[in-house]
């Protein structure tokens, strides 16, 4: 699983500040390096475990650090949302790789 999408996101997103880097770098090792287009679903706590909140991720305060470095990720081109999360299924990330 995502050891060749890590070291890609080293290769070209190095450059981006520390909180974005790790849930990029976190999300590029949950997906699949086989894979066309190297896709994230795993979820908002998930992405949380990946910014080191372990048995945090249901405080708000963490929700919003989440939902602020998705929206930064975005805004850098490293991630491209191709499905939004509702009831019972996670938002789905392309990883710009």
């Amino acid at each position: 699983m995502g050891a060749k999408n890590a070291g890609l996101v080293y290769a070209k997103w190095g450059h981006l500040p520390d909180e974005p880097f790790r849930m990029l770098v976190f999300m590029a090792l949950t997906s699949l390096d086989r894979a066309e287009v190297p896709t994230f679903w795993a979820g908002r706590e998930a992405l949380a475990v990946g910014l080191g909140r372990l048995g945090r991720e249901r405080e708000p305060t963490t929700i919003r650090v989440v939902a602020r470095n998705v929206a930064e990720l975005t805004r850098y081109g490293a991630i491209t949302r191709v499905g939004r999360a509702h009831r019972g299924r996670n938002a789905t990330y392309r990883l710009n790789l």
